[in-house]
């Protein structure tokens, strides 16, 4: 059977109406909580100590005391889904407001506050799942700004030293979630996604469990 080129764009545009009568735009909101590994009042201490003390064990060693609470998590969303499998969607969301402390029992002590927003845009793959239902994994990029103060004790000087700060970056994201469509507009979803930031040179990876809706155009 002779393939031709006519043959090869009629079957493209079936394929492309195709993915059109099953495409959908959508919108939604979902609430929850973002959990920072490490905690700023924890990378403060080794910080202090790698420039004060090198060669002291650090919080991975030692037996810090550490204690945090974080406010919420709040993400918007809009997306595209091309076909049951695949979706693009962007994004905006405030990965709460993170306060932390930490000593590490050697007279260093920190306490710090974090606050932290997002913007990106991410390809979202989906597995159906009987009867109405969507197994979700995103990869993405993501733009993100922190802002927060540490104030830093260390009880063999005086004083305290206290900073502000405020840092902004790009990196990748992921998520993995799921999907139920409740009827033909609306659907809830429940994720957890992965935000790593880098701030002062140190790695801190945010995750953010949510849980939400979305309306379907």
């Amino acid at each position: 059977m002779k393939i031709t080129l006519k043959t090869v764009l009629a079957a493209f545009l079936l394929f492309l109406s195709a993915a059109a009568a099953r495409a959908e735009a959508y919108i939604g909101g979902s609430l929850g909580n973002a959990m920072m590994n490490p905690l700023a009042a924890e990378n403060s201490i080794d910080q202090w100590n790698a420039v004060n003390n090198p060669g002291s064990p650090d919080c991975n060693v030692l037996n810090c005391y550490m204690e945090a609470s974080t406010s919420g998590g709040l993400k918007l969303f809009a997306g595209y889904r091309v076909n049951p499998y695949f979706a693009v969607e962007g994004f905006v969301a405030y990965l709460g407001n993170t306060e932390s402390h930490a000593n590490d029992g050697a007279g260093v002590d920190a306490s710090a506050t974090s606050d932290i927003r997002t913007l990106g845009i991410a390809i979202v793959g989906m597995i159906p799942v009987e009867p109405n239902g969507a197994v979700m994994a995103k990869l993405g990029v993501h733009g993100w700004s922190a802002d927060g103060t540490i104030d830093l004790v260390d009880t063999a000087l005086p004083g305290a030293l206290l900073s502000n700060y405020a840092n902004s970056g790009t990196s990748l994201m992921g998520g993995i979630g799921l999907n139920v469509d409740l009827n033909q507009h609306f659907a809830m979803r429940v994720e957890f996604e992965y935000f790593p930031v880098t701030m002062n040179r140190s790695r801190f990876n945010i995750g953010m469990f949510t849980v939400g809706g979305a309306y379907k155009f």
